[in-house]
């Protein structure tokens, strides 16, 4: 077998090892929004209309892709598995182009092998691979690729195959300028490139052809304006357009490829404009030498688009290009066919950063897969809590995810959609996002309530509604306090009279604690000088924080005290199990004006071999139940 096919075979295995991880992933983020539109977006809608405008982002006009999205709801429905596979295989049909682009080039295994190899393996694709949404720039860059190398063959035909690759190459162009923005390079680009390969491989000099794909950019701009009301903008706006930000931004695409290895210094340090300004003197450079000036011109005119915006995935299609000069540069030097000794070396350094970049791949897939098997956690949270929902209820969340791709499993971008799509109702009341103190227009009947703690999933909608006018934060009160043993929580008096307190708690390692225990002791000194002595009991006031969890079920000997509120433990990979926070409700013997509290911890009275038990309190509420 020719050394060319042993490669290509070696690149296959290599992309598909980079992506073959995410296959269990889960939807996170703007996957819902997308998979709600591929369901509900028409054909004619998708290439005219500001289909995505109405969540205020000004537009989206990526057509191909929301087609690739209808085909997979088409094959898949709403299995992501299905999904990760398509990206997964789109990954791996463009670097067999990518490897076969610079093998016309260079017709050289050692250029085009090294560089396609860690185009298919290298970090700064995890994004475009690993997160569905992604999918804009894999799209994007197989219909960019497919007209290039077909544009490019057809020029070795002398037959009627020469005109369909024509018109191949003239499709596949239309295809990726309809995909994103980066695509309208393409007329460019292809102009360009052709011209370069047609002198390195001393072909004949300039020839006619390009006109028509400047004629589809010039229609395509067209058909954009009066859909979104914008030229260029990947949501109608002027993202492309932030010219002062091309150098700062460029700072941090270094540091995207250098990932594995860090980058000291924070984005302003002079060591991070020292390194910017050496990679551009290299990028002159590059122009100026034949072997790699195709190469650069790649790097450089495909990345145009993407140079003032900054996201790893943005890296994609433009990154081969860095790939292939850096692979030109090392292994083929002059001298390089000569001695053994310099190409064993370079092979085993090459080796040894390929295995750095890979084994960073897969740490970056796995935080992919943690982001949706969380997402996956909050959907069995809702679900095994509210297994049915009507039209007319309406979810709330308290202290939603905040929209950071690598902390949290369903962004704020994708909830409502999320929601929509677990209930398989559109008709659903859009998600309320809030924090606590916001939460004011409740409406106990329809609302159902989860906060975000940490994380905690805590279904807070039973506590919402028993909650009553009279009943209120008691200044002070401790977001979480754990009192051992004789420990001691004052809290100040308050300037009104009221019938009792309410004490939101837990314990942990309680299992063998029996009913109506005293785990603390409430002492309440009034301002007409009475006071009152009270006590937390377990099964009662308090219970095991995991009561529900299996292995905690079959050893616990108490009962489990009223629930304030549920949440559900997101530690990947456990399977989400209810823990619960108690209501204790402790009424004063006479009602009063409270001049002082304090709780005093038990816990020290209770013997136990394993672990001390361990009491913990979330909120202390003022309980006011005085008729008018």
């Amino acid at each position: 077998m020719e050394a060319k096919y042993i490669g290509l075979i070696l690149i296959i295995f290599l992309s598909f090892l980079a992506g073959c991880h995410t296959l269990n992933g889960e939807f996170v983020s703007d996957d819902f929004v997308l998979l709600e539109a591929a369901e509900n977006v028409g054909i004619l809608q998708m290439f005219t209309s500001n289909w995505l405008g109405e969540r205020g982002e000004g537009g989206f006009y990526r057509p191909m892709v929301l087609a690739s999205w209808k085909l997979d709801r088409l094959l898949y429905g709403a299995n992501p598995r299905g999904y990760h596979f398509t990206n997964i295989l789109l990954h791996v049909t463009i670097t067999v182009m990518a490897y076969l682009l610079i093998w016309m080039f260079t017709k050289k295994l050692r250029v085009a092998l090294p560089a396609a190899a860690l185009f298919a393996i290298h970090p700064i694709h995890v994004e475009a691979i690993a997160w569905i949404s992604g999918r804009t720039d894999t799209v994007t860059a197989f219909f960019y690729l497919l007209s290039m190398l077909c544009f490019l063959k057809s020029s070795e035909k002398k037959d009627s195959r020469q005109n369909n690759l024509k018109h191949v190459a003239l499709v596949s162009g239309i295809c990726a300028m309809l995909s994103k923005e980066i695509a309208l390079t393409l007329p460019i680009v292809i102009t360009t490139m052709d011209i370069l390969y047609r002198r390195m491989q001393r072909a004949e000099s300039f020839r006619k052809g390009y006109t028509p794909y400047f004629i589809a950019l010039a229609t395509i701009l067209l058909v954009r304006y009066f859909a979104l009301g914008s030229f260029v903008g990947g949501y109608g706006s002027d993202t492309h357009l932030r010219f002062g930000v091309i150098f700062r931004y460029m700072i941090f695409y270094i540091q995207f490829f250098l990932e594995p290895f860090g980058m000291p210094g924070n984005p302003a340090s002079l060591y991070r404009w020292v390194l910017l300004a050496g990679f551009l003197m290299l990028s002159v450079m590059a122009f100026f030498s034949d072997k790699t000036v195709a190469g650069a011109t790649w790097f450089w005119l495909v990345a145009i688009p993407v140079l003032t915006i900054c996201r790893p995935q943005y890296m994609y299609l433009p990154s081969l290009g860095l790939f292939w000069v850096t692979a030109v540069i090392v292994f083929d030097d002059e001298s390089f066919d000569r001695p053994e000794i310099k190409q064993f070396m370079w092979s085993i350094i090459w080796i040894v950063f390929m295995l750095i970049f890979i084994m960073h791949t897969f740490e970056l897939n796995k935080q992919w897969s943690q982001l949706g098997w969380t997402g996956k956690s909050i959907e069995k949270v809702f679900r095994a809590v509210y297994p049915d929902v009507d039209p007319d209820q309406r979810f709330v969340v308290i202290n939603p995810p905040a929209s950071q791709r690598l902390n949290v499993g369903v962004f704020q971008n994708g909830l409502q959609q999320a929601v929509r799509l677990w209930y398989d109702d559109s008709s659903l009341e859009a998600v309320r996002l809030a924090v606590p103190e916001q939460y004011t227009d409740r409406h106990p009947d329809r609302d159902i309530v989860f906060q975000f703690d940490n994380d905690k999933i805590v279904d807070l909608t039973d506590y919402y509604k028993g909650v009553a006018d009279a009943r209120f934060l008691w200044p002070e009160s401790p977001v979480e306090i754990v009192l051992e043993d004789d420990q001691t929580l004052d809290l100040a008096g308050l300037d009104i009279s009221i019938t009792g307190i309410e004490i939101l708690s837990q314990l942990s390692h309680s299992t063998d604690v029996t009913n109506e225990t005293p785990i603390a002791r409430i002492n309440v000194r009034f301002q007409d000088g009475r006071n009152e002595t009270h006590y937390l009991q377990v099964g009662v006031h308090t219970s095991e924080w995991a009561y529900d969890r299996n292995d905690v079920r079959e050893r616990v000997i108490h009962d489990r005290a009223p629930i304030a509120f549920s949440y559900f433990g997101s530690v990947f990979p456990a399977t989400p199990f209810p823990g619960h926070t108690y209501s204790g409700l402790i009424p004063f013997n006479q009602p009063g004006v409270p001049a002082s509290v304090s709780i005093q911890s038990l816990t020290q009275t209770i013997q136990q071999i394993e672990d001390p038990v361990k009491l913990s309190i979330r909120m202390i509420n003022a309980v006011n139940n005085q008729a008018d």
